[in-house]
């Protein structure tokens, strides 16, 4: 039971900041008919995980806005890609903590024994994110999506391969969710 307001904030800040940054710069990128949207989403962005459906939410919306723009921008010689990073060091630091109903306490539980099992020599840096921002930037072949981090590429192409069902089954098998 996230506070609606704190879906607000996040949305605030991860969508409607995005957007609003596009559309500042959309019309002279259209006339000079060049430009580059790198949009900073999430393996959230594609699975959404327990405890973290806000955050999920607003990447999940990312990733549809950028996928539509990719689009409408194309013709005009302006370039989307979505990066999509796995979890990345030193990670988010919320502003205020909600641990929610004593009801999911085996959950989160079991849920933040997982960074251990994905990551047992730790989360990559995040000098990786800047490298793939950067040769987003740079090179004209960037495929509309990046993952970043062996797991978002993990994650991502078994996404990709299997139904719910399967997926599900997997990531329960992994991090051992018995909840």
């Amino acid at each position: 039971s996230f506070p609606i307001s704190a879906y607000r904030d996040m949305f605030e800040t991860n969508v409607f900041g995005t957007i609003r940054m596009m559309q500042a710069v959309l019309p002279a990128w259209r006339e000079r008919g060049s430009g580059v949207f790198v949009n900073l989403s999430s393996i959230q962005g594609k699975v959404g995980t327990p405890l973290e459906s806000a955050y999920a939410a607003t990447k999940h919306a990312i990733e549809a806005v950028s996928e539509a723009l990719h689009i409408e921008v194309a013709h005009f010689g302006i370039r989307v890609v979505i990066v999509e990073p796995g979890y990345i060091a030193p990670g988010m630091k919320p502003g205020s903590s909600h641990p929610g109903p004593h009801a999911y306490d085996e959950l989160c539980r079991q849920w933040d024994q997982n960074d251990a099992l994905l990551h047992p020599g730790g989360r990559p840096g995040p000098e990786i994110v800047a490298q793939a921002i950067a040769d987003a930037i740079e090179e004209p072949s960037t495929p509309l999506r990046v993952p970043v981090g062996d797991d978002a590429a993990l994650v991502l192409g078994s996404r990709r391969s299997m139904d719910d069902a399967e997926f599900e089954a997997a990531m329960r098998l992994v991090i051992g969710l018995t909840w």
